[in-house]
């Protein structure tokens, strides 16, 4: 009987051991996920004021009366415009984004939500965002 008893004792310990790396190795991944999700969101609205500075630019410089429709998805963004910054904010996850871009002009933002296209318009001293 002792030998059984002994048998299950080291058994206890060795399953202890397995389920306390399981644990940690669970840990780490937990936590490699969020930093992951942090750096691609991070990046994400960078690449996304990226994409829409550029047109907002080129517009100001044509003039008066040019637009461009931008096909940039925005579902979920917030813009922003303040000295000379375009601002992009992005929530999820109870966490905020944000990423800005220098633009040449003054910028009226006309909604409060986009969808995948935006169209940019050049009027009188500013460029306005807007839906299509």
């Amino acid at each position: 009987m002792r030998f059984k008893g002994q048998v299950s004792l080291e058994f206890l310990l060795v399953f202890s051991i397995f389920l306390s790396l399981l644990i940690i190795s669970i840990m780490a991944l937990v936590q490699l996920k969020r930093r992951s999700d942090t750096v691609f969101f991070e990046d994400l609205t960078l690449l996304t004021v990226d994409d829409i500075a550029p047109m907002l630019n080129n517009v100001c410089v044509l003039g008066e009366g040019s637009s461009k429709t931008v096909d940039v998805d925005l579902k979920g963004y917030s813009l922003d415009y303040e000295d000379n910054l375009l601002i992009l904010r992005y929530k999820t996850g109870g966490r905020e984004y944000t990423s800005s871009a220098r633009v040449i002009c003054p910028v009226d933002i006309d909604s409060d939500s986009f969808g995948r296209r935006v169209k940019v318009m050049r009027e009188e001293d500013r460029v306005v965002i807007t839906q299509p």
